[in-house]
């Protein structure tokens, strides 16, 4: 249940700092008359976004967190109370995953135990309907911290808004990262820049080492109301490049214990999702079987890659990282995604999609003498850019369409 203490920040916008909080409160006074049911969250400014989502919290409704420019129709069978929250659909069609306030409130307070209950002060530049962006909110509320939300293309351009230096924690997923510096954007000083939600090649962690900044890698989930682990402060510079360490509301993680023997992640949380809507429910059990691949080393966790990427090409087993990092290593190669498209002699053949400064027959022949040769792309195409989800992921499906698929 929402407490006292928790539901006084809602009601009063205390949550949030001071010159966002008036437009908060009217709208959040508008949504608290809606009655009962499910409620869509759908709002497209992101302070009214906020005031829905609560508001129907507060209400005891089902809140159903949808991206405000592709409407969704809610299943009739939802429980009130809930939190219905979109994957990214990163490697497939987007499912909601089953939160109540319960589970987000134990990711956040693992946070907030993590920064030794300090607040949890944040810009909040990630989508408000997914994972990533709703967990802010639910941290600022939990630790009695200051959240400002703000528009990722603003900060893009340099634009950061005008808060107290104590508002210093920043998530990002890489590809941000990466435009910023590309940009030459002045980042200001922060306690914490969190980088979760996708994997880098070694070279865009080189740059990230390089520039100095407070960057921590970190790994976690919808399933999981985001982050289950979290590297300690100045791990990265060090070129220590793991996810982590388990936060306070994790249990146990369980995986490979090498970076030769990685295995299936499987995680034991009191954080995790009920199940899907739409299918049965996972029950009693606080263990969740992930298809990222990983190891776990000196009580740190490393990712390696993720089970349902595996293409099978004329029964041969290719696991799309290994491709890329071969890809990567080629110096004028800045990005690279590998995937399988069908193929009626193979079942799947292996694509790729690079962004760089070569010719894709010359990147081939490099690539060739690294790579067994059932794992060699079948087919290279250069962008300009990659395809990318509004939670800054790849999009797989666009990456796939280029090849016609």
């Amino acid at each position: 249940m929402i407490s006292d203490q928790q539901l006084a920040a809602i009601k009063s916008g205390s949550f949030l700092v001071a010159f966002q909080r008036d437009a908060y409160l009217e709208s959040f006074d508008r949504f608290s008359d809606r009655g009962t049911g499910s409620v869509i969250v759908s709002e497209a400014d992101p302070l009214s976004f906020v005031a829905s989502g609560l508001a129907g919290l507060v209400n005891g409704q089902t809140v159903c967190l949808a991206d405000p420019v592709q409407p969704l129709i809610l299943p009739g069978n939802v429980n009130p109370g809930e939190v219905l929250i979109p994957t990214s659909g990163t490697t497939g069609t987007p499912r909601l995953v089953r939160h109540t306030w319960e589970t987000l409130h134990s990711a956040a307070h693992g946070l907030y135990s993590y920064f030794h209950d300090t607040p949890l002060n944040s810009i909040c530049v990630l989508p408000l309907w997914h994972v990533g962006g709703w967990m802010q909110v639910v941290r600022a509320i939990v630790s009695e911290g200051q959240l400002c939300l703000w528009d990722w293309k603003r900060l893009e351009m340099g634009d950061w808004p005008a808060v107290d230096s104590s508002v210093n924690l920043l998530s990002l997923v890489p590809t941000q990262l990466t435009r910023l510096l590309d940009r030459d954007i002045c980042i200001p000083s922060l306690k914490a820049i969190i980088l979760g939600g996708a994997g880098a090649s070694p070279d865009t962690l080189k740059r990230f080492m390089a520039t100095g900044l407070p960057i921590r890698l970190s790994y976690g989930m919808t399933e999981t109301a985001a982050m289950v682990t979290l590297q300690d402060e100045g791990e990265f510079k060090t070129g220590q490049w793991t996810a982590g360490r388990l936060l306070s509301h994790v249990h146990s993680i369980e995986a490979g214990k090498s970076s030769s023997a990685p295995k299936s992640i499987r995680i034991d949380a009191s954080s995790l999702f009920l199940g899907y809507v739409g299918f049965p429910d996972r029950g009693l059990s606080h263990e969740y079987q992930t298809n990222d691949i990983g190891y776990m080393a000196d009580g740190r966790l490393s990712v390696t890659g993720r089970s349902d990427r595996i293409i099978n090409t004329g029964g041969e087993k290719v696991d799309p990282a290994s491709v890329e990092a071969a890809l990567l290593a080629v110096p004028q190669i800045r990005e690279a995604v590998v995937v399988g498209v069908s193929d009626s002699q193979w079942g799947e053949r292996v694509v790729a999609l690079v962004v760089g400064e070569l010719d894709p027959d010359i990147l081939l022949s490099e690539v060739k003498a690294t790579l067994p040769a059932f794992s060699v792309p079948k087919e290279i195409r250069v962008a300009s850019s990659m395809p990318l989800l509004k939670s800054g992921k790849i999009d797989y499906a666009r990456v796939r369409q280029c090849f016609g698929e």
